[in-house]
C-alpha cells in the first residue's frame, strides 16, 4: 500500500514536494494507493494544488483520492484553530459563509482501515460531517456561557469544497465538542468574563 495523507496546507510548498515523491512511487510499481486532501481550501494556491493532484491521481490504476474533513485534533485545521480563536482573541476574522466539516481522527483511520482490505471502492469519496456554520458555533457556546460576547470581523475568503460524488457522513456532536473547548479555557473564563463587541 503507498498512502499519501495531507491534513492541512500549512507548508503548501512542502505539501507539494512530498504529493510528487508519492506520486512517483505509484507510478512505478502500481500498488494500491490512498491519497488523502482536505476537503476544503481557502485559498486559489490550495485549490489548484488539489486541482491539479486529483487530475493526475484520477488517471492512476489503483489510486484513490480521500477529501477529509475538518479534523478535530489537527491543531494547523482551521476548525480547532477558530475555536481555539475564539478564547484566545478579541476580534475573530472569518467570513460568515464559510462551513466546517468537522471529523474525528480516529472516525477517519477507521475508514481508511477498512478500505485498505476491500476489493470494491470508489475512485474518490468525502469523508465529512453535517455542515457546521460559524454561527453555529458561536450560539453553542452562548448556550453554555452566556456572558460571552464576541466581536467578528468578516475575512473575506471563502472556504471552496470538493465536487465529490460520493459523500460518507461521520458523527460528530457539536455541543459535546464546544463543552471540551470551554472546559480546556476555564482560567482564561474566570479572569475575563466577555470580549467586547
Amino acid at each position: 500500500y503507498l498512502i499519501f495523507i495531507c491534513t492541512s496546507f500549512k507548508d503548501l510548498e512542502s505539501q507539494k514536494d512530498l504529493f510528487k515523491n508519492a506520486f512517483r512511487k505509484s507510478q512505478k510499481s502500481l500498488p494500491k494507493s490512498f491519497f488523502l486532501f482536505p476537503f476544503s481550501q481557502e485559498t486559489p494556491e490550495q485549490a489548484k494544488f488539489v486541482g491539479s493532484s486529483r487530475s493526475l491521481i484520477l488517471k492512476t490504476p489503483n489510486a484513490r483520492i480521500i477529501f477529509v474533513g475538518d479534523l478535530l485534533e489537527e491543531t494547523n485545521n482551521p476548525f480547532p484553530i477558530f475555536l481555539n480563536d475564539l478564547f484566545r482573541k478579541k476580534t475573530l476574522r472569518i467570513s460568515p459563509r464559510s462551513i466546517f466539516y468537522p471529523v474525528k481522527t480516529s472516525d477517519v483511520l477507521a475508514f481508511l482501515t477498512k478500505t485498505l482490505f476491500s476489493f470494491s471502492y470508489d475512485k474518490e469519496v468525502a469523508l465529512v460531517s453535517s455542515e457546521v456554520s460559524p454561527g453555529a458555533i458561536l450560539g453553542e457556546i452562548k448556550k453554555q456561557v452566556p456572558e460571552i460576547t464576541f466581536r467578528v470581523q468578516d475575512s473575506g475568503l471563502e472556504r471552496k469544497n470538493a465536487i465529490v460524488t460520493k459523500k460518507v457522513y461521520l458523527a460528530f456532536d457539536l455541543a459535546n465538542e464546544i463543552k471540551k473547548v470551554i472546559s480546556l479555557y476555564k482560567p482564561v473564563l474566570s479572569q475575563k468574563k466577555s470580549f467586547s463587541r
